[in-house]
């Protein structure tokens, strides 16, 4: 842990970071964008498209308070990313998925789209813990999340520039993550021949590469170890 963290403040590896992040997440809306208007006769493709655009104009919006110092804001928007991350999951291992997302009333919302169901029919791909950490430090307002918070002492193992540090990567994480998932969407839906989207997705392919050989804290964090970062306490089972 002593080393990871030491290697959080690595200069190369920051600058690697926000840019790795920049590329997936204007990807992402770029590749939503022409899928929308790819797509705009055939309903399901309209909302695939649309989980598409929010991921990139959510990852777009975290990148922006990222660099304008806002980590409590951007924190707030990775949990939607990591809620989002669900949906896509979902629409990859199921064509019927995007037209059910898109009918769904209020109450099939409650139902069937609420993050702790999606996860639950998403499998064991997903680790509740994670989400909890996420609603804890940038989701719902608990004082635990005060350390993201300007002027606070920090209580974490991380000065306040490691604090944006952990920022970007926990951010760039979660856009590899739903470039996974965008990735077998454009593959079960015969989405390929878009050129953009292609061309979008090689070039996060790319990104990715390149962060994963250029810096050592790409790697997914262990539940112990972002509990650790965060200096948060195990918590209950997450029931929403």
């Amino acid at each position: 842990m002593r080393d990871y963290v030491e290697e959080l403040g690595n200069p190369h590896a920051i600058a690697l970071r926000e840019s790795t992040c920049e590329t997936l997440a204007e990807g992402l809306a770029a590749t939503g964008n022409v899928l929308w208007a790819f797509g705009l006769v055939e309903h399901p493709r309209r909302a695939v498209a649309v989980a598409i655009q929010m991921a990139g104009e959510t990852a777009r919006g975290a990148v922006s308070l990222l660099r304008d110092g806002n980590r409590y804001g951007a924190a707030a928007l990775i949990r939607q990313l990591v809620e989002i991350e669900y949906l896509l999951c979902l629409f990859s291992s199921d064509e019927g998925e995007p037209l059910r997302w898109s009918s769904a009333n209020e109450d099939a919302v409650r139902n069937e789209y609420r993050p702790a169901r999606m996860r639950e029919r998403c499998g064991d791909r997903f680790r509740a813990s994670e989400y909890s950490i996420h609603c804890r430090v940038g989701g719902h307002p608990r004082f635990a999340g005060g350390y993201l918070l300007p002027e606070h002492l920090s209580t974490t193992p991380l000065s306040n520039s490691l604090i944006f540090a952990a920022g970007w990567v926990d951010l760039g994480q979660h856009l590899v993550a739903a470039w996974r998932w965008v990735e077998a969407i454009l593959h079960t839906y015969g989405l390929m021949d878009v050129v953009l989207a292609r061309s979008s997705l090689g070039r996060a392919a790319e990104a990715i590469a390149r962060w994963h050989e250029g810096d050592a804290c790409a790697r997914r964090l262990t539940e112990t170890e972002a509990l650790s970062l965060a200096q948060l306490p195990p918590d209950d089972e997450v029931t929403h």
